[in-house]
């Protein structure tokens, strides 16, 4: 019995190497009746999960007790949609963990945090979320999943990004992978040099100077440095979004056509596929349909920002001001350290002509990024508004001063309300 029970470890151990998961899987089967070990049990698990099989990898770990174990159902529960029981599981240590963390050697408790923090983001718990993540990135700062989630659901502004990279940095190791992490965000300013010498080619670092450059209205170059991303990556999706984007601001609605139908052609399960359907509706200003297209990703990713901002967009430019402003506080509550939903309400204040509740909420704009010259602009018309010119020339000096001078979408604007400015003023 023990010469067969090795065998079929070897078989399945040799499958799984191969990448054939459907071999893994047979192998695996017969293991578990043969050896009637946990650790059988948890390995055949495993690879349903993996096959997408959860509801059987559920039935063969649900006996199963211990981290190792706990974490896995967790994964199965999330692709189950069964978010209270992620949070459920119980953090508690078996023999199984021993024999599994022999072959496998991760930080468990860390991931099991995030999948908890996973299971809070589904339910709209986005307070509970946040502590999640954060005590998996101090239990683990190798858990880039933890810090990723921060970041990508706006949980953190910088101070608090600043502050929890110092927490995690506790000798050589940590330090170089605290000084990874930092060149992720478009608003760190100093970012370790040798990291940045040795990195400055890599696609995540062409992605942050491109998010940088869009903030700032240099459109044109942003654009290069996606291309060069997806140029080797052709549907990389932070790339993707960030395209997308820079195509609205241009009102390149050609690109966005062409990409939207490939796109649905090749993920018609992804939301960013049919956001990217609603931008192209949203630039050739057929509002009502974007609206259906944005809708419809939001529903397929409730966590989508960026379906979210741009639902928002279309009652805006409908001037639909209730609409909008009730979207764009669905974003703030679901992006609390991102500037642009408190931008977008200030500029809907403005239609309105509600100066002092535009005012409150360019400041906290100005707060967490000063990188962008539209805020600068919005500033400026508040105060032309007032009557304040020479406040408001300020402001749109400014934004000029954070262009390019060869901008040519932010630039016509911002010059135009500065002689405004001045024809006021004689």
């Amino acid at each position: 019995m023990k010469k067969e029970v090795a065998l079929l470890r070897k078989l399945r151990e040799d499958a799984v190497s191969q990448g054939s998961l459907v071999n893994a899987l047979f192998f695996a089967d017969k293991l578990v009746h043969l050896s009637g070990d946990p650790v059988d049990s948890f390995y055949l698990g495993q690879l349903y999960h993996q096959t997408g099989d959860h509801g059987r990898a559920l039935d063969a770990i649900e006996h199963l007790t211990g981290l190792c174990a706990g974490y896995l159902k967790s994964q199965v529960y999330l692709k189950l949609e069964r978010y209270q029981q992620v949070i459920d599981i119980q953090e508690s240590k078996s023999d199984l963990d021993l024999l599994i963390q022999k072959t496998i050697k991760l930080e468990i408790k860390s991931l099991l945090e995030v999948s908890r923090g996973h299971a809070f983001l589904h339910q709209g718990l986005r307070e509970q979320a946040k502590i999640s993540y954060t005590r998996a990135l101090e239990m683990d700062y190798k858990c880039f999943e933890a810090f990723q989630a921060l970041r990508d659901n706006y949980m953190i502004n910088l101070r608090e990004e600043q502050d929890l990279l110092k927490r995690i940095v506790k000798d050589p190791d940590s330090e170089f992978v605290g000084a990874l992490y930092s060149t992720l965000n478009a608003q760190h300013c100093k970012t370790d040099t040798l990291v940045k010498h040795h990195f400055k080619n890599n696609p995540t670092m062409h992605l942050v100077q491109a998010e940088r450059l869009m903030n700032a209205g240099r459109y044109q170059k942003a654009l290069l440095l996606v291309k060069s991303v997806l140029n080797k990556d052709r549907y990389h999706p932070k790339a993707l979004y960030l395209q997308m984007a820079l195509w609205w601001q241009t009102k390149n609605h050609s690109e966005l056509f062409l990409l939207g139908h490939e796109l649905v052609q090749q993920y018609p399960q992804s939301s960013l596929a049919w956001y990217c359907v609603g931008v192209y509706y949203l630039t050739i200003k057929k509002h009502v349909d974007a609206r259906q297209y944005f809708s419809k990703a939001t529903i397929m990713d409730g966590n989508n920002q960026y379906a979210w901002m741009g639902f928002a967009h279309s009652f805006a430019l409908e001037d639909e001001h209730d609409q909008a402003q009730s979207a764009y506080s669905t974003c703030q509550r679901m992006m609390p350290s991102s500037y642009l939903p408190r931008l977008f309400i200030a500029m809907e204040h403005m239609k309105l002509l509600h100066c002092q509740l535009a005012i409150e909420f360019l400041e906290a704009s100005l707060v967490l990024s000063r990188e962008d010259p539209l805020v600068f602009n919005e500033y400026g018309t508040v105060f032309y508004q007032l009557e304040k010119y020479h406040e408001a020339m300020e402001h749109f000096n400014c934004g000029l001063q954070l262009l390019e001078p060869q901008d040519t979408h932010v630039r016509p604007t911002i010059l135009l309300n500065l002689a405004q400015c001045h024809r006021r003023l004689g």
